[in-house]
């Protein structure tokens, strides 16, 4: 029963999170560069990252979790820096998508690397949980991870479970 009231306290404690990120990003009027997204779905127009991003705000505000892991994809593959962060959270902590650690720290390391001067604030957030990731993973996962963030480039879509973008399959602990 603790054990439950624990996890209910850490969700709620990841939502305020991303609340204040979501609420800092429209605070400080972030925007990124104007990048085209490709439709990658029948009848869905083209869209910016920002877009993208502000479907991912507003379907975690109806809190549908896998919806809005879908949009801020779509935006932190085209290098939108909070969907990033966003993100790199929800892989932290399986909201919407299996907990995965090793793909948390990929995307909280590209936010880290691609916030302005001006989202400082945001910047030094992420820096917080990526780095509170250290303990949770090996030197070996933490290697992969950075790979992979190198490896990165905006518009190159990788696969739902998978960090790498060749497309190899996660298994969640590096290998």
């Amino acid at each position: 029963m603790a054990a439950s009231g624990q996890r209910e306290g850490r969700k709620m404690e990841i939502r305020r999170t991303l609340t204040v990120v979501l609420a800092g990003a429209l605070l400080c009027g972030c925007t990124v560069s104007s990048l085209a997204g490709q439709a990658e779905e029948p009848g869905m127009a083209a869209s910016s990252p920002e877009q993208l991003w502000e479907q991912g705000r507003e379907a975690y505000e109806r809190k549908d979790d896998a919806e809005a892991v879908r949009w801020y994809r779509k935006a932190a593959e085209q290098g939108h820096a909070i969907a990033q962060h966003n993100l790199g959270v929800m892989y932290e902590e399986g909201q919407g998508v299996p907990q995965d650690f090793v793909s948390a720290y990929k995307w909280l390391n590209l936010a880290v690397s691609r916030y302005t001067a001006d989202e400082a604030s945001l910047r030094d957030a992420a820096i917080k949980i990526r780095d509170r990731m250290l303990a949770r993973l090996t030197p070996a996962q933490i290697a992969t991870a950075q790979q992979w963030a190198l490896a990165w480039r905006p518009g190159l879509p990788t696969t739902p479970g998978t960090g790498d973008p060749s497309g190899k399959k996660d298994t969640g602990n590096g290998q």
